[in-house]
């Protein structure tokens, strides 16, 4: 009975992973930007709901419209720092110190998540608009105004990422990732 009722408690979780996994499975195909904590330029400490859309992928379709995670995500000058939950249980947690990226996962999910996407999609989404667009390879750009930001490739859009506040972390992000084909809608509140 014991082992029925763990099963049924991480059914969702194993879900959301199969999401997640077949999502975050091929290669990146963005550029991983490595920017220091230090460059984000203040301390933020932020509760999220992510909500992840597939986009493209009839399999991911096939398994509902959307999956979330709560996840509390928070930056100093020395680290990021992010935790993942789903059904009250830490399910991910991630630190970048600016040379080193540490992350590990419950034993209960079937698929690695990639830290180094993770990173990626908070510092696209967050960072100053100078500290990214000083770590784009040749050929990459990006475009910002007040309430957006598109990344580009050789002028092809390959992400474009919406806002709903100001700053950028206040209310909610919609970060529409043509190149990998997902749809990320980021829920944020001010922690103190």
């Amino acid at each position: 009975m014991r082992k029925l009722r763990s099963v049924l408690a991480a059914l969702p979780v194993l879900m959301l992973s199969a999401c997640f996994s077949l999502v975050s499975a091929p290669p990146s195909k963005l550029p991983l930007l490595h920017l220091s904590p230090q460059a984000f330029g203040s301390n933020l400490s932020l509760s999220q709901r992510l909500t992840l859309v597939a986009a493209n992928n009839a399999k991911v379709q096939e398994l509902g419209a959307a999956h979330s995670l709560d996840s509390l995500l928070e930056i100093n000058a020395q680290e990021v720092r992010m935790a993942g939950f789903a059904i009250g249980r830490r399910i991910l947690t991630l630190s970048w110190d600016g040379q080193s990226l540490n992350a590990s996962q419950d034993r209960l999910l079937p698929w690695r998540a990639d830290p180094e996407r993770i990173l990626r999609d908070i510092q696209l989404a967050f960072w100053p608009y100078a500290s990214i667009v000083a770590a784009l390879p040749k050929g990459w750009t990006l475009v910002e105004d007040e309430a957006s930001r598109t990344l580009q490739q050789d002028g092809v859009v390959k992400m474009h990422i919406r806002y709903s506040g100001s700053p950028r972390w206040q209310g909610t992000s919609t970060m529409d990732n043509r190149a990998e084909g997902y749809l990320l809608k980021i829920e944020s509140s001010a922690q103190e």
